[in-house]
């Protein structure tokens, strides 16, 4: 990561975007995986964007790739686990794509978001 104070408010608004995205991107007749495989993509191509953003288009590493990606698929879980999972917003919208709220937060998913974000390190 070249620009460290550029990085961290690139993934912050990148991961509070994503959730958006996804909900725009997942179906109700889609298989859960495939919704998953949705949400990582999305953070995958998000992960590409902030590489650019922060290193330049040349500096797009595997490392780099999936240091930023990790990190924005954590801010992005966070953000919508703590902030809309639990709203009336997200019950209705959940209601009305999938016929029922989907199940509560996974930790494990959080957990390793997080671990995703301690191996960006300084």
């Amino acid at each position: 990561m070249d620009n460290p104070v550029l990085a961290a408010p690139v993934v912050a608004i990148l991961g509070l975007i994503v959730p958006f995205l996804v909900s725009f991107l997942k179906t109700a007749k889609a298989a859960a995986w495939v919704n998953q495989a949705v949400a990582l993509a999305v953070c995958i191509a998000a992960g590409a964007a902030s590489v650019a953003i922060d290193a330049g288009p040349g500096e797009l590493t595997l490392a780099a790739l999936l240091g930023h990606a990790g990190a924005i698929f954590a801010v992005a879980q966070t953000a919508y686990r703590v902030w809309f999972a639990a709203t009336p917003l997200n019950a209705r919208l959940e209601a009305a794509v999938f016929g029922s709220p989907a199940a509560g937060p996974a930790v494990a998913v959080v957990l390793a978001g997080l671990v995703s974000v301690l191996a960006l390190g300084p």
